[in-house]
């Protein structure tokens, strides 16, 4: 499907994300910001929820890891994370979390509490740019794969 890239690529002038540029959000794209995010997770032994708020021009406001979970799951519960974003003044979000398992494509539970969240943010015109799923080496963008429900 080609929304999946190495992480190395990505950090070696972006040729992963040229890749991925039919499909990805132009405020992801870019091989800085990727290489990042994967930082955020690298030394990781658990999963991880890392929350990057916008404005809505998708103009950076702040980043931080709202969430930590076990090994092998994580909870993303949709009220921390809204009312942080509406104390901060975000209008976008970009979330990112790892798998820790090396499977680097989201899960049924992960589809389905994005799916919640962009529901619950459209109500509160709180959109989301893209939720990406990080391993030690990949990288994969549902926006880019055309996951992300439009409303």
């Amino acid at each position: 499907m080609g929304v999946h890239a190495e992480i190395a690529a990505a950090q070696d002038g972006g040729a992963a994300c040229r890749a991925l540029a039919g499909g990805m959000p132009e405020a992801v794209a870019d091989p800085h910001f990727l290489a990042y995010l994967h930082s955020r997770f690298a030394l990781a032994a658990e999963e991880r929820l890392h929350v990057v708020y916008c404005d809505g021009q998708q103009r950076y406001l702040h980043d931080e890891t709202l969430t930590i979970g076990g090994e092998n799951s994580l909870v993303l519960r949709a009220r921390p994370l809204v009312h942080r974003a509406l104390m901060i003044g975000a209008e976008t979000l970009i979330l990112a979390h790892n798998h820790l398992s090396g499977q680097c494509q989201p899960s049924v539970q992960d589809i389905r509490a994005t799916h919640r969240l962009q529901k619950l943010g459209a109500a509160l015109e709180l959109r989301l740019i893209d939720h990406m799923i990080f391993t030690r080496d990949r990288f994969f963008s549902m926006a880019a794969a055309g996951m992300l429900s439009e409303h």
